[in-house]
C-alpha cells in the first residue's frame, strides 16, 4: 500500500468504478450478469476502463477489491497531432474489484 502500481501482466485493462456507490452497484450488476446496466454505467462515466499504462496508488485493501488514486493516466496528444486522446482521470479515486490485478511498479 502506498506504492505506485500498474496492472499486473498479462492484464491489459481493468474496469474501475469512480465512486463507492457505483462500485457496489457494479458488483451487484456483475453478480446478476446484467451487462446492459454495466454498459449504461460505462456510458455515464460511473465506471471506466483503465489501460496498462495507468499508474495507481493503493489507499486501502478491501475484502472485495482495492481503493486507489490514479497517479498517472493515459491522457496524451493524439497521433495526428490534433487534440488529445485517452482517459483524463489523474488525481481521481477509483475502486478495482480484484487486488491481484495490481502490482508494484518494480515487480
Amino acid at each position: 500500500m502506498g506504492d505506485v502500481c500498474t496492472l499486473r501482466p498479462p492484464r491489459k485493462s481493468a474496469i474501475a468504478a469512480t465512486s463507492l456507490k457505483a462500485y457496489t452497484r457494479f458488483l451487484r450488476f456483475q453478480a446478476a450478469n446484467d451487462t446492459d446496466s454495466i454498459g449504461s454505467m460505462l456510458g455515464k462515466g460511473e465506471i471506466v476502463i483503465l489501460l496498462a499504462r495507468v499508474q495507481i496508488r493503493v489507499i486501502k485493501l478491501r475484502k472485495d477489491g482495492v481503493e486507489a488514486i490514479v497517479v498517472k493516466d493515459d491522457w496524451h496528444p493524439a497521433a495526428d497531432g490534433l487534440g488529445w486522446t485517452g482517459l483524463k482521470i489523474a488525481g481521481q479515486k477509483v475502486w478495482l474489484e480484484n487486488a491481484l490485478w495490481v502490482a508494484a511498479a518494480g515487480q
